[in-house]
């Protein structure tokens, strides 16, 4: 008797998204910056230093960039986000930030990111966390683009 083996192969394939001039000066900054403090420590610090570092177009407080909606556009990374009394929780972990400010250094999918900050779990040194929107329960994420010169 034969046997009829059927084999299917899926291709995934990510569209590239050029990340624009500003972001990219933005996330070298960013990862450059791992591991040390900048400026005072505080989660606003990083942002600031990297924005001013891309010659970014900004004003105090939270005004950095173009805002936009990351449940319709896409996330970039270089992008700002403003958390106001979020909360995350997903199978294994919850997290949570009354009101902090982090940048986007990796899109791993359409809502699953990692951000670079600082002032975070006792820490005032730049360090990497994932962070999946999917797992967003409660609180707001404001994301802005920001502009270049």
């Amino acid at each position: 008797m034969k046997m009829l083996v059927t084999v299917v192969f899926v291709i995934t394939s990510f569209i590239s998204v050029n990340i624009p001039v500003v972001n990219q000066k933005i996330v070298d900054f960013v990862k450059s910056s791992e591991g040390k403090q900048i400026d005072r420590g505080e989660c606003w610090d990083l942002a600031k230093a990297a924005l001013d570092d891309a010659k970014a177009v900004w004003a105090t407080p939270y005004d950095f960039g173009l805002k936009y909606d990351f449940k319709k556009d896409p996330i970039l990374p270089g992008d700002i986000i403003q958390f106001e009394n979020v909360v995350f929780k997903g199978d294994l972990y919850s997290m949570s930030m009354p009101h902090h400010t982090a940048v986007v250094i990796e899109v791993l999918a359409p809502l699953h990111v990692k951000i670079a900050h600082q002032n975070f779990a006792g820490k005032r040194t730049v360090q990497f966390t994932d962070v999946n929107f999917n797992d967003l329960k409660k609180g707001k994420a404001q994301f802005y683009r920001p502009q270049g010169q």
